[in-house]
């Protein structure tokens, strides 16, 4: 009856806690939300580079082209002017 308290200590397990590794869930980068031909400028923008272009004019009407450009109504001095805006880097055309 000597041995049997070596054999319980022999048998007793080490036991360690491992800490708990989860993956890291990285978050999905999406593209941004832009249709084709959605234009980076916004109106008021293509307004303002117009009338740089004609001075003492005033903005009559802003219109959104299927090509993504702009077309700007102007008028000065009873006179009625169109400007084309490019909608992505707002250069005249």
């Amino acid at each position: 009856m000597a041995q049997t308290p070596n054999l319980q200590m022999q048998l007793q397990p080490k036991i360690q806690i491992q800490p708990n590794l989860q993956p890291k869930i990285l978050p999905r980068i999406q593209p941004p939300n832009r249709t084709l031909n959605l234009p980076l400028i916004k109106p008021s923008q293509a307004l303002i580079i117009a009338q740089r272009m004609i001075p003492n004019s005033k903005g009559i009407d802003v219109k959104l082209l299927s090509g993504g450009n702009y077309v700007v109504t102007l008028r000065r001095n009873n006179q009625l002017q169109r400007v084309i805006i490019d909608g992505d880097t707002g250069a005249p055309h």
